[in-house]
């Protein structure tokens, strides 16, 4: 039988290579889950996922390499099975999500996708992983969507409601290859040159040295901001004709100049290349890394910091298009484009994704709730990931454990709290001279200072 071959994207190209050199990595796995109360019913959950399986093939393709190039086939939906656990007395329902979000993928055998059940007295909670060679993050709440209405059909015996897939992956893959030697391709390579010529990665001072063959693991500091914070965050914006994220990159980036006393440096940002209203429904890799360029001198302000972070998101985000994997090829591997990453999550208004969304919903009888899950820990020395719902903005700081203690992490995270407190009450007060530590922290180092306290 003659295999379904499909090209990759070029983003794609450089997880496959990622994989291959680190294949126990699960750097690269999004991993999201959702508890049932009651139980869900096994072969109603099963022709669910068989249903999602078919409706996006990157979730029912192998990853593999013909003739010396990287290639997926696309395969039947039965590629993809619920594995149900049952688990023993005394183990923890949520450990056991987590165990299975850190398991490594082979996308050569089994794919990119992987959908567990985990069962005990009284509880059940479904996992959800997929590589991020076939999935970015808004593909993890289209995922869950088509997954739960897919559950809901098939209870009620009708057909799932599912919005119409106009687009396929293959038209995105197409579509970059004929941007590359178009002259807006060269127009958008020549933007990214000038971006990149002499530009150095921020680098943290750190607790180990880096390590000659990292292993990508990591960790995550979580920290919700409290309620007047973020009052003060969405009331700064305004006033600075800016929006609530390019404030948080501004201060993140003050943050950074301030920890490593670089004055030109770089940090990345994911962002969406669903260009086209074809690409909306479309479960993939659709996101393409930009890179974003800070200066600092000695008298720049946090009102400055913020506008020009503004306007270099916009500026970048416009010329997304061009693939990031072709800019980072023309640099050594011990000199990457950047080190540390930065992104905002806003969560669709859509009560049928409890497990991005945070809600809990009813679902054919089933009440649903999110259970957080740890992800994407360990691809840099740091990322943060910034989730903004209505009225809250909670930060998940991801860093590399070979490099970072966790107290290292949560002062820094600190740290960047109190720098928002002050770019959002003083935006023209000098990035430099602003205070990052608080009056506890302050008679805690006075104390390491004289020899009466000692560090734990």
């Amino acid at each position: 039988m003659e295999q379904d071959v499909r090209a990759l994207s070029l983003g794609q190209q450089s997880l496959w290579l990622f994989h291959n050199l680190v294949p126990e990595s699960t750097a690269y796995n999004e991993a999201s889950a959702a508890s049932f109360s009651p139980w869900p019913d096994i072969p109603t959950l099963e022709r669910a996922v068989s249903a999602v399986a078919d409706r996006h093939e990157l979730l029912r393709s192998k990853f593999t390499e013909l003739e010396g190039r990287p290639v997926r086939i696309v395969c039947a939906a039965d590629l993809v099975r619920l594995e149900v656990r049952w688990l023993p007395d005394g183990e923890d329902a949520r450990a056991a999500a987590r165990a299975v979000a850190a398991r490594p993928f082979a996308l050569t055998d089994t794919g990119a996708f992987r959908v567990v059940l985990l069962l005990r007295e009284h509880e059940a909670v479904l996992v959800v992983v997929i590589h991020h060679i076939a999935s970015d993050a808004l593909s993890q709440r289209l995922v869950w969507r088509d997954l739960i209405e897919a559950y809901r059909a098939s209870r009620l015996d009708v057909e799932p409601d599912w919005p119409a897939l106009s687009g396929r992956f293959d038209d995105y893959v197409a579509k970059e290859r004929a941007l590359l030697d178009s002259p807006r391709g060269i127009e958008l390579r020549r933007y990214w040159e000038k971006i990149c010529d002499g530009a150095e990665a921020a680098v943290l001072p750190t607790d180990r040295p880096r390590p000659t063959r990292p292993a990508f693991a990591g960790a995550t500091h979580r920290a919700t901001l409290p309620e007047e914070l973020v009052r003060l965050v969405h009331t700064a914006a305004g006033g600075l004709g800016a929006t609530p994220f390019a404030v948080l990159l501004g201060v993140f980036q003050a943050l950074i100049f301030r920890y490593t006393g670089q004055h030109d440096f770089t940090v990345g940002c994911p962002a969406s290349v669903r260009r086209t209203r074809s690409l909306r429904e479309v479960v993939g890799l659709l996101v393409n890394p930009i890179v974003l360029r800070a200066g600092f001198g000695g008298a720049t302000t946090f009102a400055e910091t913020i506008a020009e972070a503004g306007g270099q998101l916009g500026a970048a985000t416009f010329r997304a298009g061009y693939p990031f994997a072709l800019l980072a090829a023309d640099r050594a591997a011990d000199d990457p484009l950047f080190r540390i990453a930065i992104t905002m999550v806003k969560p669709q208004h859509d009560d049928r994704l409890p497990a991005i969304a945070g809600g809990r919903i009813n679902v054919a009888g089933h009440l649903l709730e999110r259970v957080d899950l740890p992800h994407l820990e360990g691809q840099f020395d740091l990322s943060l990931e910034i989730t903004h719902s209505p009225g809250s903005l909670t930060t998940e700081f991801r860093y590399d454990v070979e490099l970072f203690e966790p107290a290292t992490i949560e002062r820094l995270a600190g740290h960047f709290l109190r720098l928002i407190s002050v770019a959002c009450a003083e935006p023209d007060s000098v990035v430099a001279k602003a205070p990052m530590i608080d009056h506890a922290e302050q008679r805690r180092l006075l104390a390491l200072g004289t020899g009466t306290e000692t560090l734990a």
